[in-house]
């Protein structure tokens, strides 16, 4: 028996090609899905604030005056909501700058029923209330006058409070699992996205390495202390902490 609709996975799907539309819609609701359409991009502000979807599909290639670009950076002013990313383009270009503007995630096409289901199951499970959202525990992770609080995904320097996003959130969550140690982009992408591949392309190594500047830029010291490092084509690692508090 299918879950009552308030139970289920608001999923908003923005995308101008009719066929595409349908065969997406179709296979989400197969899933288990509440979705709701949009063929624009004003007609995606409007339904999304109407439907307060858990995860946002976005094709960037909208027609109209609004790409789905434009679209992104009107939603992610917004909320914090999650957004995957669709694209028809071979390169990298457009997918790295939708990264950039906030997107959590993307997917290329052609994209099959099962590749769509499985990465938007991953991503919401990692929303609050999901099968995998993080342990709200106090643990601290104390670098000198810098204090990472994964309990309260911030941190604090000298008192000064810093936010920490849910992505930044889950790798910092995963690097302190082992401190000094090299963390792969494999296990990177999916504690920070929920993708799951062993072989990590050029657009994959991009997206980490895109969030791992942003907090590198919140976790370096004023003294110039370097907390994150990457390691050239393998990964990051974080520096061991000078003290543990639970």
């Amino acid at each position: 028996m299918a879950e009552p609709t308030a139970l289920r996975q608001r999923i908003l799907l923005v995308e101008d090609e009719a066929a595409l539309l349908v065969f997406y819609r179709k296979v989400l609701e197969e899933a288990g899905f509440h979705v709701r359409a949009a063929r624009s991009g004003p007609e995606a502000l409007a339904a999304f604030t109407e439907f307060s979807p858990d995860l946002v599909l976005l094709d960037l290639m909208l027609l109209g005056d609004m790409d789905g670009f434009d679209v992104l950076t009107a939603l992610r002013a917004r909320s914090p909501v999650r957004i995957i990313i669709l694209t028809g383009q071979s390169g990298d270009a457009r997918v790295v700058r939708g990264l950039n503007l906030g997107a959590d995630n993307y997917l290329a096409k052609p994209i099959s029923g099962a590749q769509l289901v499985a990465r938007v199951r991953a991503q919401v499970r990692r929303t609050p209330g999901g099968n995998l959202a993080p342990d709200r525990s106090r643990r601290l992770f104390c670098y000198g006058d810098l204090v990472i609080d994964l309990g309260r995904s911030q941190m604090l320097l000298r008192g000064r409070r810093v936010v920490l996003g849910d992505v930044e959130r889950r790798l910092l969550e995963r690097l302190l699992q082992t401190p000094g140690r090299l963390v792969g982009y494999a296990e990177l992408m999916e504690a920070g996205w929920g993708v799951i591949q062993p072989n990590i392309h050029r657009e994959e190594i991009h997206q980490v390495l895109n969030m791992a500047y942003r907090l590198r830029r919140k976790l370096r010291q004023a003294e110039g202390r370097e907390v994150l490092e990457t390691v050239t084509s393998a990964g990051l690692v974080i520096a061991a902490p000078d003290e543990v508090r639970d």
